[in-house]
């Protein structure tokens, strides 16, 4: 079940939906409008994996709300109250933010006190990251609405601040030490202070010392009740080599909120520190950039937020449908980049093993070299040698878009292809015929088709060729992807019995790939063995000028051809057809074919849904195998994932792109006079006083104002 849920920060009525207290957890996304001190006392026990967070910092920005400087700005005052907080229920209830307290020492107090409602909520092998920054001391500080002390030209307030012991002019008060210390002293275990480097901070004006370019990112877990602290952690997941110092490019900010995660940050986070079905809880979620990593990486979230703004926000990024086109999502790093190079992952994490880009390795691919066992070179031109996929956010989130059919040829998807084609019970793994030339092979491969009475092989482009349905006078030429063969011994003779068609869906992109491929080759062979940390710094490398895919295009070149080869599917020799489809290339191709409703069939296979249950359906051995490259695992080479097989037939796909889709256009046409609008929209500017709508005239009026203004 999918619900997300938004609620005003209220707590004089009773928080009963899930996952709070009095009910279970069975919500995937939760974002709550309100004070995380109140909300986390709320959240069932035991109940959350993971809490990933950045707080507000002490002294920085006021994040668009009301605090009470008359109040806190009364040095004489706050001098009688001291450094010694009286509570953070106190401090807010006179008006107080979090974060503009008057002393650091009560901020240190207040955070420390609102992680320690934490603790309730968390599993007792569950896991609490926590990212924090330093601040420099002074008496009188700028405090803007959106930017940090001293940045930005908008309107500011004045922070007042006692002086005495260590809050003296200059100095950097080591708020995030005080703070873990005061975490320990509250009974959390402290496991790990990462330090994350950000080569490109912002720089600072002042000239009598360093620039800041580091903050940390402090890994809590649960003191047990006696013996050694467990928890839930695979280290596998985390950055190239596991140092606790990653360096990471500061994201941009986000309607307003300068203060946000980058994704690259908190992905290795996610998946080393919660379980792949965990919840995982932002209590200062701001724009929501944690919750939708984790979203992406299959967990359930929850998010609280004290200004609504933000909470509404969060609540729409998470709620946004996966096939809706939308813009790139803000925040994020823009444009397409290379994110597999010669087979190894290289965005958005850099996981690259670099025995597999230098020395004798350097140049091949991994695929073909496997699949016919022995050295071969990447086929591909100069200009894209080594580009096996793309990540683009053309259908909103960021997805793997394969741009090369050999990435795939040495996957479950052949061999899961074959199965689905032949009808056979068990996985059989088809060998590329060209094998058969190499000393031996055609000799075991005869064997073993006498002694099981069949065996299995596959004609590809570079592996030995493309088969193809000769031209008529009535019909066109038609080469297959990868045709699979069935050979057969029968009383001793070898025969060929039947064939298979499997179709691999590549994404042809506009442009070239020229610029991120020489910047990835120059920067391996300056960068030596330092190549991945370097590229992780610089991710903007394999991003140049790689422009978008050609989404249409592909569709309509690729839909006839598979409606015919689907058609063959179970006739006569020919005993079925996969088209192999990215997700990504799946969810592109959604309002092309009416985002067609899924139901299952049987275990592991999928069908359109049928309305008309008395209709005649002709049951083809034809499929959709829909795939990922699963990025979240933490390989240098992604793995395949196989997501569903989807039973087809042309008579379904005609029916959703030529009935339904003209249907949904027509019925928003008539609803909306979406077309006539916009005829009109377009005559005003040749025809101002075009009688029209209220909406249109007021349109007019505009740009007859906007043409009297320019020089003729």
């Amino acid at each position: 079940m999918k619900s997300t849920i938004t609620r005003r920060s209220s707590l004089k009525e009773p928080l009963g939906d899930a996952p709070f207290l009095g009910a279970s957890i069975e919500t995937n996304e939760v974002v709550l409008n309100g004070d995380a001190f109140d909300l986390l006392h709320e959240l069932q026990p035991a109940s959350v994996d993971l809490i990933i967070t950045s707080p507000p910092y002490w002294g920085h920005r006021e994040y668009g709300m009301s605090h009470n400087w008359d109040f806190f700005n009364d040095i004489a005052t706050v001098r009688e109250i001291g450094a010694a907080t009286p509570g953070y229920e106190w401090y807010r209830e006179k008006g107080g933010l979090l974060g503009l307290e008057p002393y650091p020492e009560w901020y240190v107090a207040h955070l420390a006190s609102i992680f320690s409602r934490a603790n309730r909520c968390l599993k007792a092998d569950g896991n609490l990251w926590i990212n924090i920054g330093d601040t420099y001391f002074a008496r009188w500080s700028s405090i803007r609405d959106g930017g940090r002390q001293g940045l930005g030209d908008d309107d500011r307030n004045r922070r007042k601040t006692p002086m005495g012991g260590v809050r003296q002019e200059k100095q950097l008060l080591l708020i995030p030490s005080r703070f873990a210390i005061a975490m320990q002293e509250h009974g959390w275990i402290l496991r790990n202070d990462v330090i994350w480097h950000k080569p490109n901070a912002t720089p600072r004006p002042e000239g009598d010392r360093l620039k800041l370019a580091h903050e940390h990112f402090f890994h809590f877990v649960k003191k047990p009740k006696e013996g050694r602290a467990t928890y839930y952690y695979k280290p596998e997941y985390a950055e190239p080599r596991s140092n606790d110092v990653v360096t990471v490019n500061v994201a941009p900010g986000e309607d307003g909120h300068t203060a946000t995660f980058p994704h690259a940050l908190i992905e290795p986070r996610i998946l080393t520190s919660s379980p792949p079905d965990g919840v995982v809880l932002d209590p200062f979620c701001g724009t929501g950039r944690s919750l939708e990593v984790a979203k992406r990486l299959g967990r359930k979230v929850i998010g609280f937020d004290a200004q609504i703004k933000y909470a509404d926000l969060t609540r729409n990024k998470l709620g946004s449908p996966m096939n809706k086109k939308q813009k790139e999502t803000k925040g994020d790093v823009k444009g397409n980049f290379v994110s597999e190079w010669f087979g190894q992952r290289i965005y958005p994490l850099v996981r690259l093993d670099m025995a597999a880009v230098s020395g004798k390795r350097a140049g091949t691919c991994q695929f073909l070299t496997n699949i016919l066992k022995t050295s071969t070179d990447c086929v591909k031109n100069e200009n894209s040698q080594g580009v096996c996929s793309i990540s683009a956010t053309s259908n909103g989130p960021r997805q793997d878009w394969l741009v090369c059919p050999y990435r795939v040829i040495d996957s479950e998807i052949v061999k899961r292809g074959c199965t689905m084609i032949f009808g056979l019970s068990t996985d059989v793994k088809p060998i590329p015929v060209s094998l058969l030339k190499h000393e031996g092979e055609l000799d075991k491969f005869k064997k073993s088709v006498e002694s099981s009475g069949s065996g299995y092989l596959f004609f590809q482009d570079k592996l030995g060729g493309e088969i193809s349905i000769l031209s008529t006078e009535k019909s066109p030429e038609m080469a297959f992807d990868v045709t699979l063969v069935e050979i057969k011994c029968v009383a001793g003779v070898f025969q060929v019995a039947r064939y298979g068609i499997l179709e691999i869906q590549t994404m042809d992109f506009h442009g070239s790939y020229k610029h991120a491929v020489t910047n990835l080759r120059d920067a391996l062979r300056l960068h030596g063995k330092e190549f991945p940390e370097a590229l992780q710094a610089k991710p903007e490398w394999a991003g140049k000028q790689v422009e978008g895919p050609n989404i249409a295009n592909v569709f309509k070149r690729t839909f006839y051809q598979i409606m015919l080869k689907f058609k063959l599917s179970g006739r006569g020799s020919a005993a079925g057809t996969v088209l192999a489809l990215p997700r990504s290339v799946w969810d592109s191709w959604q309002p092309f074919l009416g985002a067609p409703t899924l139901e299952d069939e049987s275990p592991g296979i999928k069908r359109f849904k049928i309305h008309d249950k008395d209709a005649k359906q002709e049951i083809l051995n034809s499929f959709i195998c829909v795939f990922d490259v699963d990025a979240a695992q933490n390989s240098s080479s992604s793995p395949i994932k196989i997501d569903h097989f989807i039973r087809v037939s042309p008579e379904q796909l005609a029916h959703h792109a030529f009935t339904e889709v003209p249907n949904h256009m027509l019925n928003t046409i008539q609803n909306s006079d979406a077309v006539l609008s916009r005829i009109k929209s377009r005559l005003l500017d040749w025809w101002p006083d075009l009688p029209s709508d209220d909406r249109n005239n007021k349109v007019a009026r505009k740009r007859i104002v906007k043409s009297k203004s320019q020089p003729t």
